[in-house]
């Protein structure tokens, strides 16, 4: 586990190093003194399946976490103001959760399967208000989640193909996956006051969440 958490610490520094250096043009001798390791990490090194199986479960644990808060800025938008949106060319804040669940769902699931069933991320005709939409994604997380543990490690390595427009292993679908909602749901959470609802606590308490704590406390 130590030389596990070792081999990452020295990829992320590389990957940081790298990416100042190319901006600034660096000589590689200079950046050679700033991190030793440069050249030995510089190229991609692959993952072994052990390795892809511990980067697994980290990757279940953060999005088991997540889960709630997306669920608790979906059940924010007010039903009767599902249709906003901040401008003509922006999505509804509706369709702008489906969005959201759907594609977890699809890189989950693709990610657990080993391809893609875009099907399975159609919106049913049922799923019309955002506790619908609440409803259908707790049930495909679920599932999702009890896929992925059980995938081996040589099958989260495999390479997935996305719509010919992208290859990587099915590990990097379930950290897509990550990214991606929480992205959407910072765009989300912008709605929110606009359209009159409160912003529940994300990262922290919300200015909503404390004004109803202190109100609590004061009864």
């Amino acid at each position: 586990m130590h030389e596990l958490r070792e081999h990452v610490r020295l990829r992320v520094a590389t990957a940081i190093t790298a990416e100042v250096a190319e901006a600034a043009s660096w000589p590689v001798a200079f950046l050679m003194k700033l991190h030793p390791h440069y050249l030995e990490y510089r190229e991609p090194m692959p993952l072994t399946p052990e390795q892809a199986a511990v980067i697994l479960k980290s990757e279940l644990r953060t999005l088991t976490a997540e889960h709630p808060t997306t669920r608790r800025v979906i059940e924010a938008i007010p039903a009767d103001h599902a249709g906003f949106r901040p401008d003509p060319i922006a999505k509804s804040a509706f369709d702008l959760a489906w969005h959201l669940v759907s594609a977890e769902h699809l890189f989950l699931n693709a990610a657990g399967s080993g391809s893609f069933d875009y099907a399975t991320s159609q919106r049913p005709e049922e799923v019309r208000t955002p506790l619908d939409v609440v409803a259908w994604y707790s049930e495909r997380f679920a599932v999702d989640m009890d896929r992925l543990r059980n995938v081996s490690g040589e099958d989260l390595l495999k390479v997935i193909d996305f719509r010919g427009i992208r290859q990587m292993p099915a590990l990097s679908f379930a950290q897509l996956a990550r990214n991606h909602s929480i992205h959407h749901r910072g765009q989300l959470s912008v709605y929110l006051r606009p359209m009159g609802a409160k912003v529940p606590s994300i990262y922290g308490e919300s200015y909503d969440a404390r004004q109803e704590r202190e109100a609590a406390a004061k009864q």
